[in-house]
């Protein structure tokens, strides 16, 4: 059986939460919401649904770590959508309120 080294996944997860926060100050790397809101991809994920955690899968320690495990990746994969979705159509949107304020802007003096 592969230990898991805790403090390896530890610092993978804090190291996750700054290149999300990068991404989000639109300084980071391009990041695709169906890989990040997947819960199997990174390496603590790989352990969870690996064959190495069976002898301990129905422990309540170990089913808590992998619903908040997935209830994070989720989230996250909403939050980087959500965040795409504003690089483009937000601006646009903000672009297009200013105009039209502009535009009414001789008819209110």
């Amino acid at each position: 059986m592969t230990k898991l080294n805790v403090r390896e996944a530890i610092a993978a997860h804090v190291a996750w939460k700054v290149r999300l926060g990068t991404f989000l100050a639109g300084k980071g790397e391009p990041l695709d919401a169906r890989r990040v809101g997947s819960d199997s991809e990174c390496v603590l994920g790989q352990w969870i649904h690996g064959a190495d955690t069976a002898g301990f899968r129905d422990r309540p320690e170990f089913q808590e770590l992998k619903a908040k495990h997935a209830a994070f990746h989720r989230r996250s994969g909403e939050i980087v959508a959500r965040h795409a979705g504003l690089d483009g159509s937000y601006d646009q949107l903000s672009s297009d309120v200013v105009a039209a304020l502009v535009r009414l802007r001789p008819l209110i003096g």
